[in-house]
Parts: structure tokens; C-alpha cells; sequence
């Protein structure tokens, strides 16, 4: 298995413990909402797929999805917890760059949880 960055396993943790406390995670969501509009033009590559992931938290921490399996939720909110953080492995701050590492991990969790994104846009479709 190969190395994980310390901010990664950080994330995790943190992310696995929003599993069991929905009000905090929504809250985290809530926050993350709002970092994202506030840089919107820095992450316009993984935009879409950003606010789906923020979505499908939303969803789940309000009890309105409840479908998506524990390791996916567990990596979408690594990468809303890894997205808030201003000092991961590269720091926000550091502009133009300081989003990199953060579209890289929004960009892995996606590819991890490609099937439960689908079935989630699947889902809101139906439901709207």
C-alpha cells in the first residue's frame, strides 16, 4: 500500500468521526460551501464534481440519502474535511497553487466513488 501524506490520515480520521455526528458534518459541509464560492474561479476544473460531493454530505448528514455505502461517505468527507483545511501539503494561501493538492484529492475521491456519484445524481433526479 503506498504512503499516505500525514494531512491525508488526518482527514480520514477527522472525516470517519463526522460518520458519527451528522450535525457536525453538515456544519462542515455548510463551511465548505462557503469556501468554495469564495474561490469558484480557482476550482472551476473539479467545480461540478466539488458541489455533487458537498451534495451528496449535505444529503446524507440531513438524513435525506442514506444509500451511499460507509467507505465511500467516509471518502467524500475526506475531501470536504481535506478541502477546508488552509495547511495541508500545499497551503491554500499560496496562491496560484495553494489549490493543487486540494483538486487532486477532490479528483481521487471521484474516481473512488464514481458508481455512488451516479447513483446519487440518479437519485436527486428522482427526488426532484
Amino acid at each position: 500500500m503506498a504512503k499516505t501524506p500525514r494531512t491525508t490520515k488526518r482527514s480520514r480520521t477527522r472525516a470517519e468521526r463526522l460518520t458519527r455526528d451528522p450535525e457536525k458534518a453538515a456544519e462542515t459541509v455548510a463551511k465548505a460551501m462557503r469556501k468554495a464560492e469564495k474561490h469558484r474561479g480557482r476550482l472551476r476544473e473539479v467545480w461540478d464534481d466539488l458541489m455533487t460531493l458537498l451534495r451528496i454530505a449535505k444529503a446524507w448528514a440531513t438524513g435525506t440519502y442514506t444509500q451511499i455505502p460507509w467507505e465511500s461517505l467516509v471518502l467524500v468527507l475526506l475531501a470536504v474535511v481535506y478541502f477546508l483545511s488552509p495547511l495541508d501539503a500545499i497551503p491554500d494561501f499560496l496562491i496560484p497553487w495553494g489549490f493543487i493538492d486540494d483538486v487532486g484529492v477532490i479528483g481521487f475521491v471521484i474516481s473512488k466513488v464514481r458508481d455512488d456519484i451516479e447513483a446519487f445524481r440518479s437519485w436527486e433526479q428522482g427526488s426532484s
